[in-house]
């Protein structure tokens, strides 16, 4: 998980693409869908950018409502991303009823 700044150094600097070169893909940092299909959507879009040296390149998307995800895919495919991860979160009563969430 790096940030655009950070994929920027290491695409230019590890030889990106040569054989032994650097990393064989990047990955965004983790971004929340529900933002990328809000009106602030904009600030979370700084996360997604990327060069044309970065490829292949891989947005983390999370989220817990599929109708989200699926928009927010649709923005990263016409942005030009290789691939999606798809992290989803599940609610769950059990989790926010333990002890280290209630203090």
């Amino acid at each position: 998980m790096t940030d655009a700044a950070f994929r920027k150094i290491i695409s230019h600097y590890s030889r990106m693409g040569e054989i032994d070169g650097g990393p064989d893909v990047l990955w965004t940092e983790f971004v929340s869908a529900d933002g990328l299909c809000s009106p602030g959507r904009e600030v979370l879009q700084r996360d997604l950018v990327f060069s044309k040296g970065e490829h292949p390149i891989v947005a983390q998307l999370f989220t817990s409502h599929p109708e989200k995800m699926r928009d927010a895919a649709v923005l990263c495919a016409k942005l030009g991303f290789d691939g999606i991860d798809i992290i989803w979160v599940v609610p769950t009563d059990r989790l926010k009823n333990s002890a280290p969430v209630r203090q």
